[in-house]
Order: structure tokens, then C-alpha cells, then sequence
């Protein structure tokens, strides 16, 4: 059962430094790019629909 565990450790530790490695060496990325303005008004009409219907609720549960 230890070695189990032992192997394990082994595994995570070998899987974070390749990570790790990744990271350190990867190019630079690229510059962020603007969202379409057909997806932030999407998501501005998702948000004004959950507000609404949010207030809504409570206001019914009060009377």
C-alpha cells in the first residue's frame, strides 16, 4: 500500500515540474483582444433579464 502512495508522490511531483517547465518556457502570448460587441450586448441583456427577474421575485415574496 506504501509504495502505492510512494509512486503516487512520484507521479505529482514529476507532473508539477513539467508544468512548471511549460510555463517558464513558453512564448509570450499574444495581446488580448476585445470582445465582439455583439457578445457584450448579449451578455448586458442576460444580466438586465437576471436582475429583473430577481427583483421581481423578491418583491412578490414581501406581499
Amino acid at each position: 500500500m506504501s509504495a502505492n502512495l510512494f509512486n503516487a508522490a512520484i507521479a505529482t511531483t514529476s507532473y508539477q515540474s513539467f508544468t512548471i517547465t511549460q510555463f517558464t518556457t513558453s512564448p509570450a502570448l499574444p495581446p488580448a483582444t476585445t470582445p465582439e460587441p455583439s457578445a457584450l450586448v448579449g451578455l448586458g441583456a442576460v444580466v438586465g433579464l437576471g436582475a429583473s427577474f430577481k427583483r421581481r421575485r423578491a418583491q412578490a415574496d414581501k406581499n
